[in-house]
């Protein structure tokens, strides 16, 4: 028999393989935070909650809390904190309390939703924090990922410094895997977001509300810095607004009031994002840095969207002349104070279906020798829109510097609306101004100066040559084609490796809907159109009346009509429109019987029914009379039965003999109005005045609509 130790020894071994062979998600531990009603001492349980998450520094920020109840986080655990309460110390993560996540088992805190109600708050209003500490910090940890789970489930607010920050090793040693998911970012002091040597990182569905704060590094998302970059990130469904107390006002220059800011790093993606009402810049990208010390290289912008700012979106140096740079792809630039895209010093962008409109450049291109690097512009597929900002000439395109510029322009459309000017050429000297107005100038062929002089736009269109772009609606920014447009089937196909995204448009259609592609972010898609209408019917009395058919189309390029089926119903407004409307109609009065009718309005049957007024049916018996021979001198009498077998009044209005022999037939009644079911009696007689057949008609008159008049047949023969 195998002795103690022995077994003790075996057992070790045993659960040792069977924590080497499970996975590392069957080892993981889920622990619990309850801000306002949890205790440090406790074992971090549901039932026994912590106070506080692991990392939670002092108000003072003196460091960190001396819990004893606290353990290390390992790869796999996960935080739940309660929904609904508030967090006012500093939170900062790195490897006193934790250990690195994998990318099978990552660290994650998280608000439990399940647990509590509302989101969960950092506040750090009591927090000292010094100028470059944040709220939130995580520092040198793999696969950290904090998620408030559903949209702005975790606000992080009022810090006196950074909001939320993570930062890696070095250069060579950066953070590996940061998720951050579903926060809402609010008045913190200096930037919300700043991310630093990081890789493989995403930040998805983040509300990042800069509160109008006013202060020189106030900020919404910072990508990179002078020397740390990051690389391999998505940010996806992000928006960073109200930067700076005075949006638009800031003409470039600085790093700060930035909804946007990325600097140093490469291989990062903006996914629908969007930019507004910041002081500075919307987007802005490039290196920091004169030399160049670092990179910034293939950052792409995909469905994004900048209003508002300064400039839309801005670009400086890429790294290597000619190589991947900057992507725009769909992407839609309006209202921006300054350049809906400012391109310069070296950088190489390219613009493939975007949109700019409402600046006082539609683009802004400066390539000065600079750094023996071109500044590459490559423009397809992009609608330049009535840049007209300011009052006099405005450009969609300005060439400040021509120095070291390469530029590709084609299957463009120039639209400028009021104003007149539409390309400047080398700005700064003046040397080659276009006219919109001036059809031997607007691109759009290659007869124009603008293709003689540059070799660009040949296949552009001009709204000079009545080509227009004719969107569904300008005026509530809905920039997609109508039917109508000119620029379907206008654009030339996209084929580059480096972003696949464009093989679909802003709405995430597939180009091309049909045939070649269209020039702008979105393809117009045909319509399927369904409609339904507030009503299946209506009723009417006999009188008549009005009546309105509200019609609910699926889309506002959805046409429709509305037709009566029936003269007595009559449609008096709405008979054909686009999208949802009211359709109004008229009944006339009714003075027969019940009736039905049918508006087909928007494809659908729409039911009319009106009453009919009481109306009498006059029913006669017998319909003819022989009285047989009778001697002259002698009469002979019969009866005739007049019936109502109507709902309505009868009125009998006269009863008569008329006749070739009249004069030898009588009648007398009792006959007015009767109701329905009710009867009345002729008399008639036959006196003979001659011999041989005698022949006369009764006629009986009555308000019956189908009968006004009855005859019954009289006959007779005299001796």
């Amino acid at each position: 028999m195998p002795s103690k130790s022995a077994l003790a020894t075996m057992c070790g071994i045993f659960l040792f393989l069977v924590g080497f062979f499970l996975p590392s998600s069957l080892l993981s531990a889920v622990y619990y935070v309850d801000p306002q009603n949890g205790s440090d001492s406790n074992p971090g349980t549901q039932a026994l909650p912590w106070k506080n998450i692991p990392g939670t520094c002092e108000l003072d920020n003196s460091g960190f809390l001396t819990p004893s109840g606290w353990v290390r986080v390992n790869a796999g655990d996960t935080i739940r904190i309660k929904s609904g309460t508030t967090i006012h110390n500093r939170l900062h993560i790195d490897s006193t309390w934790y250990q690195n996540g994998t990318s099978s088992a990552p660290i994650t805190v998280r608000r439990d939703e399940s647990w509590g109600t509302g989101p969960v708050v950092f506040d750090g209003g009591q927090q000292t924090l010094g100028v470059w500490d944040s709220l939130v910090f995580i520092y040198s940890r793999d696969y950290i990922t904090l998620d408030g789970i559903t949209e702005n489930g975790i606000i992080i607010q009022n810090s006196r410094a950074r909001g939320f920050q993570a930062t890696g090793t070095s250069e060579t040693a950066r953070m590996v895997g940061l998720k951050a998911r579903n926060l809402k970012l609010y008045n913190n002091l200096y930037f919300n977001v700043y991310l630093q040597r990081q890789d493989s990182f995403l930040l998805e569905n983040l509300d990042i509300d800069g509160n109008k704060q006013d202060s020189d590094l106030s900020g919404g998302l910072q990508i990179g810095d002078n020397t740390y970059g990051c690389s391999n990130g998505r940010v996806v469904n992000c928006k960073s607004y109200n930067h700076g107390d005075t949006p638009g006002s800031q003409t470039g220059g600085t790093d700060a009031r930035i909804g946007f800011w990325l600097t140093n790093s490469s291989n990062v993606t903006y996914e629908n994002c969007v930019a507004y009402n910041n002081e500075g810049n919307g987007f802005d990208a490039g290196v920091v840095g004169s030399p160049p010390s670092a990179i910034a290289n293939n950052i792409k912008y995909v469905n994004c969207e900048a209003y508002n700012n300064s400039n839309g979106f801005s670009s400086n140096l890429d790294d290597i002349p000619g190589t991947t740079g900057f992507w725009y792809v769909n992407s839609i630039a309006r209202d921006n104070s300054g350049a809906g895209w400012m391109i310069y010093n070296g950088a190489a962008a390219y613009l493939y279906n975007c949109l700019t409109t409402g600046h006082v450049w539609g683009m802004y291109v400066d390539a000065p020798a600079y750094q023996n690097r071109n500044t590459v512009v490559d423009i397809k597929n992009t609608i330049f829109y009535k840049n007209s900002k300011s009052s006099g000439n405005n450009w969609d395109i300005w060439v400040h510097r021509a120095d070291d510029l390469v530029l590709t322009s084609d299957y463009n459309h120039f639209e400028q609306g009021d104003q007149n000017v539409c390309i400047t050429w080398n700005g700064a000297a003046q040397s080659g101004i276009y006219y919109y107005y001036n059809s031997t100038d607007a691109p759009g062929s290659t007869r124009r100066e603008w293709y003689v002089d540059h070799r660009q736009d040949a296949r552009s269109l001009c709204s000079v040559d009545r080509e227009y772009a004719y969107f569904v609606d300008p005026q509530t920014y809905n920039y997609r084609l109508t039917a109508r447009s000119d620029l379907i089937n206008k654009a030339t196909v996209i084929s580059n490796a480096n972003i696949p995204e464009i093989q679909k448009d802003k709405d995430g259609n597939t180009r091309p809907a049909s045939g070649p592609w269209d020039i702008g972010p979105y393809e117009y898609v045909p319509a399927i159109c369904t409609y339904s209408i507030s009503l299946p019917s209506a009723s009417f009395a006999a009188s008549g009346g009005t009546g309105s058919v509200t019609v609910t189309a699926s889309g506002d390029i959805c046409s429709w009509t509305a037709v009566s089926n029936a003269a007595w119903v009559r449609v008096t407004s709405g008979a054909s429109r686009t999208g949802s409307g009211t359709v109004n109609y008229s009944v006339s009065a009714n003075s027969g019987a019940a009736r039905t009718g049918t508006l087909t309005i928007a494809k659908n049957s729409f039911t009319v029914s009106q009453a009919g007024v009481a109306i009498p049916k006059i029913s006669v018996s017998p319909r003819s009379i022989n009285f047989g021979l009778i001697r002259r001198g002698s009469s002979k009498s019969g009866q005739i039965a007049v019936t109502n077998a109507g709902p309505g009044t009868l009125n009998i209005n006269a009863i008569s003999i008329t006749g070739t022999n009249s004069a030898d037939f009588s009648q007398t009644n009792n006959c007015s109005s009767l109701s329905q079911g009710a009867s009345c009696f002729i008399t008639a007689g036959f006196a003979p005045t001659r011999t041989g057949t005698r022949k006369a008609t009764l006629v009986i008159s009555s308000n019956d609509p189908s009968s006004r008049t009855v005859n019954v047949s009289l006959t007779g023969r005299g001796y």
